[in-house]
């Protein structure tokens, strides 16, 4: 998900939502499930967080995930925030899994 053209001063107080959901189909065994967001400025990582939960049993899980981050930018530009999501399943399973529900606000506060 991608926020495009958004004007920032240096040193301004950017405040960056995101929310995911992501939701997996656990169809046999346990599987052990790590998500992976990265909010990048420009195509250029700031911040990465990872969500992981062990031993998840057969059926469907919900997960959601949110987060709130505050950027202070280098220089005067327009600038593109976008959060990237990338996930591992391991264990003895299998699963299938998908994202849904993005979210994206961004706020200026000079």
């Amino acid at each position: 998900m991608t926020v495009n053209n958004v004007p920032v001063t240096a040193a301004d107080n950017v405040k960056i939502d995101y929310a995911i959901q992501v939701n997996s189909v656990i169809t046999l065994g346990l599987v052990n499930l790590t998500v992976t967001l990265e909010l990048q400025r420009d195509g250029t990582p700031i911040q990465t967080i990872q969500y992981a939960s062990a031993g998840l049993a057969i059926g469907s899980q919900i997960q959601p995930i949110s987060y709130t981050f505050v950027d202070n930018p280098p220089s005067t530009a327009t600038v593109d925030y976008s959060v990237q999501v990338t996930y591992s399943a391991t264990g003895l399973g299998a699963a299938a899994v998908t994202v849904s529900n993005r979210y994206m606000n961004v706020a200026n506060f000079q």
